[in-house]
Order: C-alpha cells, then sequence, then structure tokens
C-alpha cells in the first residue's frame, strides 16, 4: 500500500519507556499512539452497569478506570476525514458495494478523492485505531465517519490485512475485516464478492501500526512505538474475568506493582498478523506475537484441531450481544492462536477478536465459550491512573445517597454525601462529605502530591471539593474554569509559575499538572 507523509500530531505530551528507567520522565513524540476505546462506564459480571470499584475491590481495573488518547477527528469537508491524533487521512463515506479483498486493492489503488491519489487498503491495526466502543452498533463515530450500507447491521464489515492462516469458509484464501456493526475483527473469505463480499474504507498517510519492542531483561517488554510496557510471559493458565482483574491488581513483575489488565486496543497493539498456527508456509507459522520479545503458553494437545495453538486473552473491555441484548455480560478478548469454530477449526484466524462469557454459568454469548482466557499484563499509557468515578446515572431529584454520576453525585437536587468522585467530589453544590484522598508517586517512589483526588487525608482539599479537607490547602489552580475558551490537549496555566495540559474530564475540561501524563503510579 503506497501512503504519502502526512504529519502525524499528538495532543498531549507522552512519555516513552527504556530498558534503564522503565517509564522516562521526558517527553517524546510516539510512532503508534493509541487511541482510547471510549468506553467509560464499568460493568459487573451479570451485566449491569456499576459504580467504577476501588482499587482492591472486586472488579476492579476495568477498562472505564483508565484513559487513553481521545478521539479526535477534522471532516476536511471533501469527502475525506483527518485522524489527529494517528495522523492518518480516512475516506468518509465508503460506496456501497460488496468486494473481495484483491477488488477491495484495486479500488483504493485506483481512488481518486480530494485531490489525492495515493489511497490504499488499511491494514488490521489501521482500520481498528477508528473504532468506538463508546456505545456500539455502530463501533463508529458517526459524527465523523458514514457506513457503507443502509442501516447498521452486522454486514459492516471492512477490508483489512490478508491473513496467513487458513480458515474453515477461507481456506489459504482468507482476509481479516473490521466489523464496524458488531465490533469484532476476523478473517473472511476473501475471494467472494457482490453481496457476500465487504467493503472497504480507503486510507492514507504514513505507516501506522508498527511495533518497536525492547526486552527490558526483567520479564518484561516496552514498546516504544506505543509507550506501553508488557508482561513478557502470560499467566500460563487460563482464569474467568474477574479473576483477571484481580490478577492484575496484584501482580509485582519487574519491580512493578501498578500492573493492569489491558484494554482491547491496547491488546490488539501487539499481535503479530504476519504469524498464525494454521498457516500453510512454515514461515509464517507460530503465535500471532513477536516471541522474540514474549513467551506464550501452548495450549493441551486436542484443545483445538490445530497443533501446537494458543490460547484466547481477555482484555479490559465488556461487550455486548447488540439487538435487543444490551447487557454487557461479555468481555473481548484477542486470538492469538487461532480463532476456532464449534468443532475446534480455525474459522475467524489468528489475531482475530471476539468476546466471552465473563464467568462459566453466565449467559451464551457468540459459541464456543471458554470463559477461561490468558493474560498478558500492561502498565504505563497517557493517563495509567485508576479512577474510581461512578457511572451510574442519577435520579433527577433523588434524595438517596451516592448514586455515583461520574459528573456531580449526588443527582440533581440530591442532599446525600458524595460518591468519591476524583473529578470533583462532593458534586457540583453538594454539602457532603468529600471522598478518600489518594497519593500520587513517581516511578522511584517520591511523593509528588500527596493528595490528588479528593479529602480527607493529609493533603489538599479535592478539585471543587468544599466537604472537610485534609491539613493541606486547596488547589484553585487546578479547578475546571482554568481550561476556559482552550481545547484538549492545549497548554494551561496554574497558579504560580506552572504550567500544565487541559484534559477531558467526566465534567469537562480541566488543567492538569503534566505530572499526570508521565505514568505517574495512582495507590488509592
Amino acid at each position: 500500500m503506497l501512503h504519502r507523509a502526512i504529519a502525524v500530531t499528538l495532543l498531549v505530551p507522552m512519555t516513552v519507556a527504556t530498558p534503564d528507567e522503565g517509564i522516562a520522565a521526558s517527553d517524546s513524540t510516539l510512532s503508534y499512539p493509541l487511541v482510547d476505546t471510549g468506553q467509560t462506564a464499568c460493568y459487573d459480571d451479570d451485566g449491569g452497569q456499576i459504580s467504577c470499584p476501588e482499587s482492591g475491590e472486586a472488579l476492579a481495573g476495568q477498562d472505564a478506570q483508565y484513559s487513553g488518547f481521545q478521539s479526535s477527528y477534522t471532516d476536511n469537508g471533501d469527502g475525506t476525514v483527518s485522524d489527529n491524533v494517528t495522523g492518518l487521512m480516512w475516506q468518509q463515506t465508503p460506496d456501497n458495494i460488496g468486494m473481495s479483498w484483491q477488488e477491495a486493492v484495486g479500488y483504493c489503488s485506483a481512488l481518486e478523492l480530494a485531490g489525492h491519489d495515493d489511497w490504499g487498503i488499511p491494514t488490521t491495526k489501521e482500520l481498528f485505531s477508528i473504532s468506538d466502543f463508546s456505545e456500539g452498533w455502530p463501533y463508529l463515530d458517526t459524527t465523523y465517519f458514514s457506513i457503507a450500507g443502509t442501516s447498521v447491521s452486522k454486514d459492516e464489515q471492512y477490508w483489512a490485512d490478508y491473513y496467513v492462516g487458513t480458515t474453515v469458509e477461507g481456506g489459504s484464501a482468507a482476509a481479516f475485516g473490521v466489523n464496524h456493526g458488531t465490533g469484532h475483527i476476523k478473517a473472511y473469505a476473501a475471494e467472494v464478492s457482490g453481496r457476500f463480499g465487504n467493503y472497504v474504507r480507503c486510507v492514507r498517510g504514513d505507516t501506522y501500526g508498527v511495533n518497536d519492542f525492547v526486552d527490558n531483561g526483567d520479564g518484561t517488554v516496552t514498546d516504544n512505538a506505543t509507550g506501553l510496557m508488557w508482561q513478557q510471559a502470560d499467566s500460563g493458565g487460563g482464569m474467568d474475568w474477574g479473576s483477571a482483574l484481580a490478577y492484575a491488581e496484584s501482580a509485582t513483575i519487574g519491580d512493578h506493582n501498578d500492573w493492569r489488565l489491558p484494554n482491547i486496543k491496547e491488546l490488539q497493539s501487539i499481535v503479530d498478523y504476519t504469524h498464525s498456527p494454521s498457516a500453510d508456509d512454515a514461515a509464517n507459522l507460530g503465535p500471532a506475537i513477536d516471541t522474540d520479545f514474549f513467551e506464550i503458553t501452548e495450549l493441551e494437545s486436542g484443545t483445538t484441531n490445530t497443533n501446537p495453538d494458543y490460547g484466547y486473552f481477555w482484555s479490559s473491555t465488556s461487550a455486548y450481544f447488540g439487538g435487543d441484548s444490551l447487557e454487557y455480560y461479555y468481555a473481548w478478548y484477542v486470538a492469538f492462536g487461532t480463532a476456532v469454530d464449534g468443532v475446534g477449526d480455525d474459522f475467524h484466524g489468528a489475531g482475530g477478536m471476539r468476546f466471552d462469557t465473563k464467568y462459566e454459568g453466565g449467559p451464551p454469548g457468540e459459541g464456543g465459550e471458554r470463559y477461561y482466557n490468558f493474560v498478558r499484563l500492561v502498565r504505563g499509557g497517557v493517563d495509567a491512573e485508576i479512577s474510581t468515578g461512578g457511572e451510574v446515572p442519577p435520579d433527577s431529584g433523588d434524595t438517596d445517597p451516592g448514586n455515583d454520576d461520574p459528573e456531580n453525585d449526588p443527582g440533581a437536587g440530591d442532599t446525600g454525601p458524595g460518591n468519591g468522585d476524583p473529578g470533583n467530589g462532593p458534586g457540583a453544590g453538594d454539602t457532603g462529605p468529600g471522598n478518600g484522598g489518594s497519593a500520587v508517586v513517581d516511578d522511584g517512589g517520591t511523593v509528588i502530591n500527596d493528595d490528588l483526588f479528593g479529602d480527607p487525608g493529609s493533603g489538599n482539599l479535592g478539585f471543587g471539593d468544599t466537604g472537610p479537607g485534609g491539613s493541606g490547602p486547596s488547589r484553585p489552580e487546578l479547578l475546571q474554569n482554568s481550561c476556559d475558551g482552550l481545547s484538549a490537549g492545549d497548554v494551561c496555566s496554574l497558579t504560580g509559575t506552572e504550567t500544565g495540559i487541559c484534559r477531558t474530564e467526566f465534567a469537562g475540561l480541566r488543567c492538569v499538572a503534566e505530572v499526570a501524563f508521565t505514568f505517574a503510579r495512582i495507590y488509592i
């Protein structure tokens, strides 16, 4: 695919992990910045929306409790959309034509749009970068992107990489597609066209999605392209989703104890689409991960019809089935081995992305549930802090205490106590007590701010909090109105000579000290 250069512009400073420093303190432009999933709510095992648990509580560490680069697009007004995070330019409205994979390649190569003729078919990582998990169905920001079909359905499948393995439907002629209707990544029969073919959304820009791994020699691997640090070995065995979250909470690897379960975009970022256990070519045989840097457990022989084969890996991102089933009973996973059908054959490809029921005995989903999947932990990111702001919306006029509204719990007219919202607990106008304090330390253990989120505690009052405070002064320089007239990522002024970054919080933009963007560990 021919891509002309388009400059990649990041909206906030980032840090890159190095073997010597773990998480470096200097800013650097990332070559593979990951766009956040957009998931903002936490869920229990039975699909219900809950207040996000605090660290140490069951089901803590979900996708919604950490944030990455927020999606940022520009509608160019000429049939194209620019992604301000990845630097890629996209065809805004795909043609409603079902194509084979090869037809899609030819279509993009011949496309002339908005004065550009260097379009190409996207890679799987490029195409997945615009997937949006904030709502689903479609898994796409339709403010900027149009779907190809006349209505949202499971047929919103878009071509990406050719698959090196062999699938039931495609044989040795299969290719990956991202389904922006259902959210999945699956390998489809590549030579099917017409009504059974897939759509294509063409792209142009610099190459995106290339990893830059470094073995740190301490059981961890740093990807300098994304800024993330990974557990080198996997969990060694399967576990259900709740246990996977707990495993992350208790892990200490390479002298770091701030590990977490990766969200689905982070997990997909380390897939190696040049390998599959079902590949015909010996050069492509293996798990869909770079084994020069990562260790991966082989499945017991007979688990699938491919030998050796490898497992599915949990993400922290919850999923729902769609249609009339809106409960988040499931969680997304990536298949680093074959993504099999009910009889054990490779059906959707190594590197595919599907969802599984969160625990054995839970509601069935897509069929072939395993329930017990592997785990590979991650640390770092744009905002590597755990948030306990709730996401259960309040009832207007509610007088019950603590209903966990992320913006200003309690609800409108509520006189109950606050819920410990990290953004501004108690809520706007709330007279209840504030949330408990938190400490922020750098990677060497030095306390940076002894009470970042709230009081009581040994430090300052919480952001916008009027409840009883700790021993320190309040921090008016961190109030939301510091970013009036500015945009996310802009430099803002704190009191004195300090500067910060405007960051999207629950209730809007807030000026945050840059330390929040240097992978500081958060203890709650």
